[in-house]
């Protein structure tokens, strides 16, 4: 095991770059991620849909994993529509073919920075999500003030994030932790996959926005790997596993995937990796 440790870096990791999130989008795929956009409308909307004239927001939507599920919840609402916004051109573009390709006429898609809405009048959403988008802002404090801004009075928001407890998350740090000397405070974690991973923090950064009525929530679901499938292969290219190469020398990586698997194997031999997450709620 190496000693390598971290210079300071004043420039926004991999997976705070709209460059790094193009990169993954043809491979990407939210069909895990959407159990938690499920959970965060529940929260909010309910089980049942909502009443009509809803306008919803979500921000960092990536290919669509809350906002395919929110257009089911409005299905028989009258006159309500879907914002849909990333600053990623290539993974909204995903998303912007599917709504063109199945003529959905209630969904807007725009490409824009969620530190900086300013295309977004004050006061116009119902409700505002971001599904694991939020957690990846240089800025976080300026992505609450601007959901909060846009909300209207009594408007929803619901946010998801990790926790540093989660298998992937724990794969990824011992990974990191195999290679170098690199401590919690340093990690480059810090800054995006677990920046609320707190769930004190979570909720005093909500409160510091200017939302009431703040809850965390957690909840969990299985991501489950196909058997025979290197768990670490199935995050190549995702902008979260390439900071790892900011510390590790690219060709170290085959000794990085079998370090990231063997900890799988180890931990869950079931290839069954109970996964939870934070969904925070809070009314303007």
């Amino acid at each position: 095991m190496s000693t390598n440790t971290m210079s300071t870096n004043t420039k926004n990791q991999i997976d705070q770059t709209p460059e790094g999130w193009d990169t993954i989008s043809k491979a990407y795929s939210h069909g895990f991620t959407q159990l938690y956009a499920i959970d965060a409308l529940d929260l909010t909307i309910g089980k049942n849909g909502t009443k009509d004239d809803i306008k919803i927001l979500d921000v960092g939507c990536g290919t669509g994993a809350l906002t395919l599920n929110a257009l089911y919840k409005i299905k028989d609402s009258k006159n309500s529509f879907i914002l849909s916004t990333d600053f990623s051109p290539s993974m909204l573009k995903i998303l912007s073919d599917k709504v063109r390709e199945n003529k959905i006429d209630n969904i807007e898609t725009k490409i824009m920075d969620g530190q900086n809405m300013v295309g977004i009048q004050d006061n116009t959403f119902d409700f505002a999500y971001s599904v694991f988008g939020l957690i990846y802002f240089p800025d976080r404090n300026k992505g609450f003030k601007e959901m909060h801004r846009v909300l209207k009075a009594s408007g929803k928001v619901a946010i998801t994030s990790w926790l540093s407890t989660t298998p992937f998350c724990e794969m990824l740090t011992t990974g990191l932790s195999h290679f170098t000397t690199i401590d919690a405070k340093q990690s480059p974690y810090k800054k995006g996959l677990l920046s609320l991973a707190d769930k004190q923090q979570f909720k005093q950064e909500m409160i510091a926005a200017g939302f009431k009525d703040v809850e965390i929530h957690t909840v969990h679901h299985n991501m489950v790997i196909p058997a025979g499938t290197s768990c670490a292969s199935l995050f190549h290219d995702n902008p979260v596993y390439e900071c790892l190469f900011d510390y590790i020398p690219r060709e170290k990586q085959d000794e990085l995937d079998k370090v990231m698997d063997d900890y799988v194997s180890k931990n869950y031999p079931n290839l069954i990796l109970n996964s939870a997450g934070y969904i925070g709620i809070g009314t303007k």
